[in-house]
């Protein structure tokens, strides 16, 4: 793709971001409104519109707009962020084209729309986002969300498989919450650090050492787990050892009894911060959320 191509595109998704928001302050807009400007149209997933985006370079074409229809996992949504998973219907060939069109507006570093809500819905929201991570393993793409399109050097970089450096770093400066639960699903894989579930629906980022305990994003306080093992780690019925990695279980609590069937994290392909794994291991098998209660003081 030319520099002039490359300027184009740009340019014409962000006069359409503007057309939006001169005719709708608040982003939410007639589907009508949302397919006059070429934004979206139709009920896939993933708009491209291979008229206007597709060339020899990228005959794939370049997404234009993806479809949320409102529905979310419990870290999937947030108000800065989206992780949004590669479309997957009978129409693998389709599929493949829209997936591949989406990777290629991330390379670029070309905005994207997200319109939300129900198809037969009065009105969608439409939110302007950058593609700034793809993980291939999990099959989702982490979206961030901005206010205005950002400017950078107009180079288009398809050679690249992640976000342009310019663009990486000044997303980076954007408080995300989803790119925690994207790294960390990126660093361990799919599935659940301590059985066999591997259900995306079912799995979340879980921090080791929550946010209100003064724990961080890194994806090193966090694992992969089930909807049971998480709840089970907060409850405290079971901890990691963190000098041997090995999931010890609460007295009076049987692992096999609570589904635990993986009792080495030592195995796992990355291991989790050891000073994360400590903090969680003096407190012992309290509940975590008794981190947060006042310590009693002795009277004289």
């Amino acid at each position: 793709m030319s520099t002039s191509t490359f300027e184009q595109q740009l340019l014409w998704r962000a006069s359409r971001w503007r057309s939006l928001l001169e005719a709708h302050p608040n982003t939410s807009a007639p589907a009508s409104t949302i397919r006059s400007l070429g934004i979206y149209s139709g009920f896939r997933g993933v708009w491209v519109d291979k008229q206007r985006t597709a060339s020899t370079a990228v005959p794939s074409g370049i997404t234009i707009g993806v479809r949320h229809d409102g529905s979310s996992y419990a870290d999937r949504l947030s108000d800065t962020g989206l992780i949004y998973k590669f479309p997957d219907t009978e129409r693998r060939g389709h599929d493949e084209l829209e997936i591949e069109a989406t990777r290629t507006a991330m390379r670029l570093g070309l905005p994207i729309f997200v319109v939300s809500g129900h198809k037969d819905a009065p009105t969608r929201e439409v939110r302007l986002a950058y593609v700034e991570a793809c993980n291939d393993e999990a099959h989702e793409f982490l979206l961030v969300f901005v206010p205005q399109p950002i400017l950078g050097p107009l180079r288009p970089m398809l050679a690249h498989e992640s976000a342009p450096e310019w663009l990486a770093r000044r997303l980076a400066s954007r408080a995300n919450e989803r790119r925690f639960a994207f790294e960390v699903m990126e660093r361990y894989g799919p599935c659940c650090a301590v059985c066999d579930i591997n259900a995306r629906p079912l799995l979340a980022s879980a921090h080791l050492r929550p946010k209100f305990a003064k724990g961080t994003d890194d994806p090193q306080n966090g694992l992969v787990l089930c909807a049971n093992h998480h709840l089970a780690m907060d409850a405290g019925l079971w901890r990691v050892n963190p000098k041997e990695g090995s999931v010890i279980a609460r007295s009076g609590v049987d692992l096999d009894s609570i589904g635990v069937r993986r009792r080495d994290l030592s195995l796992l392909r990355a291991h989790p911060s050891t000073e994360s794994l400590e903090w969680l291991w003096k407190l012992d098998f309290k509940h975590v959320h008794s981190a947060m209660r006042p310590r009693r003081t002795s009277r004289n």
